[in-house]
């Protein structure tokens, strides 16, 4: 629990909300996870067991395109989320991510994320501005392609 207290990053949903008394009993059910450099830990396809926090490192997030080639979708780096797309309905990855150096994350399960989603309201509209933003990104990605030319 102590860690997420002094964890630096200070754009974390979860440090935005470390005041918030109901949070505390959800603390002592993170997962802290240890990738070393080029370790994957999110398979693409593979069940979605929750939400990934970057606590230190940089990660590679990876989609499989055209032929089965690996295409970048972005970098995440410290206090950033990895696996948001998994959490929902789909409940499967549609990205891979692997650690581009070693890096430690925190990992929250679906279950236990669903339960602070219910009982923190503030939490819950952190995410939703988080997942706003994001959709904001790629329709500004899928714009930028629809508008260049076939050169």
């Amino acid at each position: 629990m102590s860690d997420c207290i002094t964890c630096e990053n200070l754009d974390c949903l979860i440090k935005k909300n470390i005041n918030n008394p109901n949070i505390e009993k959800y603390l002592d059910k993170k997962h802290n996870i240890k990738c070393k450099k080029s370790q994957q830990f999110i398979m693409e396809g593979a069940p979605a067991h929750g939400l990934f926090f970057v606590r230190k490192g940089r990660v590679k997030v990876v989609k499989t395109g055209i032929y089965g080639r690996e295409q970048i979708v972005r970098f995440a780096h410290d206090g950033e989320i990895i696996g948001h797309r998994g959490f929902g309905p789909g409940k499967r990855y549609p990205i891979g991510a692997l650690a581009i150096e070693d890096t430690l994350l925190c990992n929250f399960t679906n279950d236990v994320l669903t339960k602070m989603l219910h009982e923190i309201p503030e939490l819950t509209f952190d995410l939703m501005l988080f997942y706003s933003e994001e959709l904001n990104k790629s329709e500004t990605k899928v714009r930028k392609f629809a508008q260049m030319t076939v050169r």
